[in-house]
């Protein structure tokens, strides 16, 4: 006997339909399911950002790796914590870093804040600023 799909029962239906999205989801060998996209320079761009800390001759203290669309603003405690840097050192960083909470954990840290200054809409930087 041949049954019509319309008269199998809403459970099966919601069954079937279940297994076949579940297989669309099984990644293939060799896909990087971690990496991320992000659009940088008006360019997509896939995988991942490394967040690094070095000393003053350019030794590398300690990297984070986080997937391409995680902001820099996110990590930089995770980044500090392991890094183990001296008190009252210069801590040198991009406009990436920038934000009030980021200071603050630079000043409960007693690192020198040298995170590069963010313009805002209608006020540009100083020339100390830059």
């Amino acid at each position: 006997m041949v049954t019509d799909r319309s008269q199998e029962p809403r459970e099966q239906q919601a069954e079937k339909e279940g297994e076949s999205q579940r297989l669309l989801k099984v990644p293939k060998p060799g896909v990087d399911t971690e990496g991320r996209w992000i659009k940088k320079a008006g360019k997509l761009l896939y995988g991942y950002k490394r967040h690094a800390v070095t000393d003053t001759e350019g030794m590398v203290l300690h990297v984070v790796t986080t997937a391409a669309n995680v902001h820099e603003i996110a990590n930089l405690e995770e980044v500090l914590r392991e890094a183990g840097l001296p008190k009252n050192t210069p801590f040198f960083a991009d406009k990436g870093y920038a934000s009030q909470a980021n200071r603050d954990l630079l000043k409960e840290k007693r690192l020198r804040d040298r995170i590069q200054k963010k313009a805002t809409r209608g006020r540009a930087l100083t020339g100390q600023e830059r």
